[in-house]
This record gives C-alpha cells, sequence and structure tokens, in this order.
C-alpha cells in the first residue's frame, strides 16, 4: 500500500509541475482566458480525485488495533479487505477497507464510521450540492449543473433519493426551540410572509390515456405548497418622497444615505398540507418569536392570535384591532383561511405596514409598521387617488 501511495503521490507532482509548465509556456500564448480557465479547472478537477484517493488510501492502510464488536457487543474477528466505490464531487473514488466479521452477525469495517461515510455511495458533498440545486429547480436542470460543471453524472433517479433522505431531519430541525443567539440579535420588527404555488403532481401512469382532452380535464394536476416566512428587522426609515421615488425607480433621486437593513433569523417552511396547517404553525411560530422580544423588558401578550401590547400609542384606534400595534403584524386573513372563511379584501392601516402616513402625525415613514411613532422632519405626506394602495404599499399584506 505505501508503494501505491509513493507513486501516487509522484504522479500528483508530475501533473502539478504540468499545470505550472502550461500556463508559463508557448501553448497559452495565444489562448483566450476563458480556453485557460476552463483547462485548470477540469485539470484540477482531475488532481483533486488523486488527492482525495492518497488520503483514502493512507487512513485504509492501518488496520484497527483494538478489539472490533457488533453494536450489541459481539466480538468480532478479521476477514479481509472489502472494495467500496465512493462518488464525491472529484469524480468516482475506489479503494479497499478493513473488514471484520462473526458467525451470525454483519460484518462492518470500523473505517467507514471513523470518516462518517455515507450509508450510499454519494458523498454528503455531492448530496448537499445536488439537494441543493433540487430545491430551486428541477431534478433535470440539477443534474445538467453537475454535470457540466463538474463533469460527473448523477441519475435523476438518485437525485430525487437524495432529497428524500434530507428531508427526514426537516421536522426536528424546526421543532428546535430559537436558540438565545437568535433572540439576541433580532430587531424591533416582526415581518411574517406566507405565499402559494402550483407544484405539479406525478400522476399514476394509467392505461387508457385520452387522445383529446375534454372540457377542463388537464393532463397534469397541480397541488399548492404552501410557503411561509418568519423574520425581524431593523426599521428602513424614508420619507414618503424617498418611498415613492424607490418604488417608481426614479434614476435622478439620491443615493440611499443609510444602508438597507437585512432580515435576521430569518426561518423559512414549506408544506403541501395546506394552509389549515401552514398558517396556525405559522401563527404559533410568531407568537413564540414574539413572546420574549429583546429591548422590551416584558412579554407581550398574544390574545386569539392577534397580539396587543400594553405600550400601544394609539389604543382607541386598535381596539379589537387584528394585528400587532408595535410589530405591525396582521393575521386576521391568514385566521380566515385556516378557518375556512372567504377572505376578506386586504386592509390597511395608518399604524400597519404599508400603509400611507396620515396628515397630523410624523412624516418619517416606517417600513414594515412601527406604530406610527416615528420622528423627523414633517414633510408634507403624498397624495394617492381613492383606492389606489399599490403606490405607497411597498410590502403585500397577508
Amino acid at each position: 500500500m505505501t508503494s501505491n501511495v509513493d507513486l501516487s503521490v509522484q504522479q500528483m507532482q508530475q501533473d502539478f509541475q504540468a499545470l505550472i509548465a502550461y500556463v508559463t509556456g508557448p501553448e497559452t500564448h495565444t489562448a483566450t482566458a476563458y480556453t485557460v480557465e476552463l483547462t485548470l479547472f477540469r485539470r484540477l478537477v482531475a488532481l483533486g480525485a488523486a488527492l482525495l484517493r492518497v488520503f483514502f488510501q493512507t487512513r485504509a492502510a492501518e488496520r484497527p488495533a483494538g478489539p472490533v464488536h457488533a453494536p450489541d457487543g459481539t466480538p468480532l474477528g478479521y476477514h479481509d479487505r472489502r472494495f467500496i466505490t465512493y462518488y464525491s464531487v472529484f469524480g468516482k473514488v475506489r479503494f479497499a477497507r478493513h473488514y471484520f466479521t462473526a458467525v451470525g452477525q454483519e460484518g462492518l469495517c470500523p473505517l467507514d464510521a471513523d470518516l462518517s461515510l455515507p450509508a450510499r455511495c454519494y458523498s454528503n458533498l455531492l448530496q448537499e450540492w445536488g439537494t441543493y440545486g433540487a430545491t430551486d429547480a428541477s431534478y433535470h436542470e440539477s443534474q445538467a449543473a453537475l454535470a457540466r460543471i463538474l463533469g460527473i453524472g448523477v441519475g435523476r433517479a438518485a437525485l430525487e433519493t437524495m432529497a428524500g433522505d434530507a428531508a427526514v431531519d426537516v421536522e426536528a430541525f424546526y421543532a428546535q426551540p430559537v436558540s438565545m443567539e437568535v433572540r439576541a440579535a433580532d430587531g424591533p420588527l416582526l415581518v411574517v410572509q406566507a405565499d402559494g404555488k402550483g407544484v405539479p403532481m406525478v400522476q399514476p401512469p394509467s392505461e387508457a390515456r385520452p387522445v383529446r382532452l375534454g372540457k377542463g380535464q388537464k393532463r397534469t394536476k397541480k397541488k399548492e405548497a404552501v410557503v411561509t416566512s418568519l423574520y425581524t428587522i431593523a426599521p428602513y426609515v424614508r420619507t414618503p418622497r424617498e418611498v415613492v421615488a424607490a418604488l417608481l425607480q426614479d434614476r435622478d433621486r439620491p443615493p440611499d444615505t443609510a444602508p438597507r437593513p437585512t432580515p435576521l433569523g430569518k426561518e423559512r417552511r414549506a408544506t403541501l398540507d395546506g394552509k389549515e396547517v401552514a398558517l396556525p404553525r405559522l401563527a404559533a411560530d410568531a407568537a413564540a418569536r414574539g413572546a420574549a422580544h429583546p429591548g422590551t423588558g416584558r412579554a407581550d401578550r398574544w390574545r386569539g392570535g392577534a397580539a396587543k401590547a400594553d405600550r400601544d400609542p394609539f389604543p382607541a384606534a386598535h381596539a379589537g384591532a387584528r394585528h400587532h400595534p408595535r410589530h405591525g403584524l396582521s393575521l386576521e386573513r391568514g385566521q380566515r383561511a385556516a378557518r375556512g372563511d372567504a377572505p376578506g379584501p386586504p386592509r390597511l392601516d395608518p399604524h400597519v405596514s404599508g400603509a400611507a402616513p396620515q396628515r397630523g402625525h410624523a412624516g418619517r415613514h416606517h417600513r414594515a409598521g412601527d406604530g406610527g411613532t416615528g420622528s423627523g422632519a414633517h414633510d408634507h405626506p403624498a397624495q394617492s387617488a381613492p383606492g389606489d394602495r399599490r403606490l405607497l404599499s411597498p410590502q403585500r399584506a397577508l
């Protein structure tokens, strides 16, 4: 084994010297940057595969010194060396490990546990990259991206299996309580979002397929996937004129003096179980996230899915309101959908997300809702025609 590793190391050194000679030699004097970049990438991928193979050979050369036991404690004896094929981002790598077994026991290779090798042949990194592409695109597009960039072929069935294996930890991951680090970094505004998207469902094969579809018939069926998002953010204080200029994409407007705040502790979930499952869960997560909001010195009281804070500056206007006066959180439409009621029209409030500031209040506009408590220059509020809510509503009400 040592001689094989030594030969591999010598070959890699020669390959690396060949790369240096390639970039400095006459072959690249007339080559384009694209050609040189692509050639270097392909040859570096091949060099990475050789390095990874040497790593496995070096680790597999040592035989475990201590006794090897089965999961139930049965001692196992040494049998032979077993080969394994490991599909990495560099390509296919094959190496042998020491194998132990006993009568009536399933054999094992201790090196597999030492290296945390996956149960399947595809490496954890390759599975991570494959499932990352499959979450935003189809399996076919993810397969094509891996083949074009890495030059390796991964079947669509394998990508589908990777996604299924990765999904088993989703519920346990989201069941974890929000960490104290996330709560400590929370911003003063709580943002809740929900949206639906039709997902084509795989239909069972049918013996008789109609040649021509009738009225209202479709060859594919879709099911709504409800995607929810929950995060906190700092206020983005702007005047009404600045908001209108940004929405109209005015090129002559001055650049923003302050950077736009970024979401903090963002949680995104998706389900095919419908609004009846997604929206109540979203309301519960929002209640838990706002129950111990930092900076308030107390816990906000959430009643019936709608939050009311005792520091509400407009208690008369918010009596019986269906939104959180400090966070600007509206759950009325979500609760209607969860009960199966007909959805009501979106409602704007001067102290809820995206509403136009009214006369008599401060002229500063707080995005995502701040209770109308902003301070600053009293600019003349922008006017809008009755019913024209799109212009001054940068955020969509739930």
